[in-house]
């Protein structure tokens, strides 16, 4: 911890703004997770879940400016504390911090080799946001259904 907490020190003023940021909204998104529903924990963050056809199969990267990439680096610095694999997490910060772009959160499982894998993974202009850099393209998209009355 005082590693961290040194290493926070030493960042540039605006890494450690979006440092604080991200962790602010990590914090909020451990909540929305223990009392709703994803979709609503979605919703909530004013970004929208995946339902339908993936979009861009190129493999390429959407543009992100430098303070998108500093928020990306952020999200990560905060969440690659804790050790184990957080995509679901890192997306849902992800696309609350970077909301304005319209993000859409995929969520996917393939077969492996204990069982099926599932991962999270934005996507913004049609590319494939994944922080974590992931291979996504074996991971078969689940669909929600809309919740009726």
């Amino acid at each position: 911890m005082i590693r961290s907490l040194r290493a926070f020190r030493r960042l540039p003023r605006a890494e450690r703004r979006a440092t604080v940021r991200a962790a602010l909204t990590v914090a909020r998104v451990e909540c929305a997770l223990r009392r709703r529903p994803l979709p609503l924990v979605v919703e909530g963050l004013g970004f929208r879940l995946g339902d339908g056809p993936e979009g861009s199969e190129t493999g390429e990267r959407p543009h992100l400016d430098e303070a998108e990439r500093r928020r990306v680096r952020a999200t990560r610095r905060v969440l690659g504390l804790s050790g184990r694999p957080q995509c679901l997490r890192t997306s849902l910060v992800l696309g609350h911090l970077l909301r304005d772009r319209a993000p859409i959160l995929r969520i996917g499982v393939a077969p492996g080799a204990d069982g099926v894998r599932a991962h999270a993974w934005l996507e913004i202009d049609g590319h494939v946001l994944d922080a974590s850099r992931a291979d996504t393209s074996g991971f078969r998209l689940l669909t929600h259904a809309a919740s009726g009355g």
